[in-house]
């Protein structure tokens, strides 16, 4: 199994887990200017790592800006040039709208997970 590897900032935490095998990035909070290189640092280190499959589970996210769209735009392409399956998991309108807006949420196969849905 990795290690867990944990990442934060004053409005974004970043945390991945998993094996080598599958591997699950997490944020919580707001992705913006300032905080989207800690969640392109966490997808890069989880692909470096050798996973065939990543979740990037941005369910607990409150606001996606423009820099944290082109992260997950970014984490798309690495993962699909390093021939890793990337599903990408939003319970947040907020995050969902700017993905949608761009283009990327398409490009990703989005999954849609709000909170009220979660078990």
């Amino acid at each position: 199994m990795a290690p867990a590897m944990s990442l934060a900032s004053d409005v974004l935490t970043v945390t991945a887990t998993g094996d080598a095998a599958s591997r699950r990035v997490s944020a919580a909070g707001e992705v913006d200017a300032f905080s989207a290189g800690h969640l392109a640092a966490a997808v890069e280190a989880a692909l470096t790592d050798g996973a065939r499959q990543l979740l990037l589970d941005l369910t607990a996210v409150t606001f996606l800006g423009v820099a944290g769209v082109r992260a997950v735009a970014e984490a798309q392409r690495h993962a699909a040039g390093a021939g890793v399956q990337l599903r990408t998991r939003v319970g947040h309108p907020a995050v969902r709208w700017p993905l949608v807006a761009s283009g990327v949420w398409q490009l990703l196969g989005a999954e849609w997970a709000p909170a009220h849905a979660q078990p």
